[in-house]
């Protein structure tokens, strides 16, 4: 039996060559996420605008759930489950923080950040789901875009996930539904 080390893992991270000829393959693990954004029309008419698009974890917010999961034993890391939107049509990138996310949220008029109304783990399902409706109470143009944060108070805590999806301009009484479903591994 030989003893493989990482240098002789192949370019994909995925086998691994051994003397006799063998590989030893291995489906890489990753942390996934996907957001789905759904508006009801006051008239009843219902859009897609996106469903099961892969998120983006930025950089912040994967640095706060290594150190809540993993490294303080003590953690106070408080739940990524507040869900805020934007009309930002800039793209998503691993970079953005909190700090960046709050210069483009939208606030006001019924689509301020809140907690996921619907936040659901069931054991063995390897699957996390925060769902939240919002209500318009104005008319909001360009709704494009949708991030998880860690609280709902602003100038605080980290944003964990983003993503954009089609735009969509917002009457009164219209309401836009966001899911995220996670999964781990």
């Amino acid at each position: 039996m030989k003893i493989v080390d990482s240098t002789s893992i192949g370019k994909d991270n995925t086998s691994v060559k051994l003397d006799n000829g063998r590989h030893i393959t291995e489906e890489p693990k990753t942390i996934r996420g996907f957001v789905s954004a759904v508006i009801t029309r006051v008239n009843g008419d219902i859009i897609t605008l996106c469903h099961n698009k892969e998120n983006l974890l930025t950089e912040e917010g994967r640095d706060k759930m290594h150190e809540a999961v993993y490294k303080n034993a003590t953690a106070t890391q408080t739940a990524f489950n507040f869900i805020g939107l934007s009309t930002s049509a800039t793209a998503p990138a691993t970079t953005d923080t909190r700090t960046t996310w709050e210069l483009i949220e939208t606030s006001g008029n019924g689509l301020d950040r809140i907690q996921a109304s619907t936040r659901n783990h069931t054991a063995s399902t390897n699957t996390t789901t925060l769902i939240h409706e919002f209500t318009a109470s104005a008319q909001v143009l360009n709704v494009q875009k949708a991030g998880v944060l860690d609280r709902i108070a602003l100038a605080t805590g980290f944003l964990g996930h983003e993503n954009t999806f089609t735009l969509a301009d917002l009457e009164i009484g219209d309401k836009i539904q966001i899911t995220w479903v996670y999964t781990l591994g």
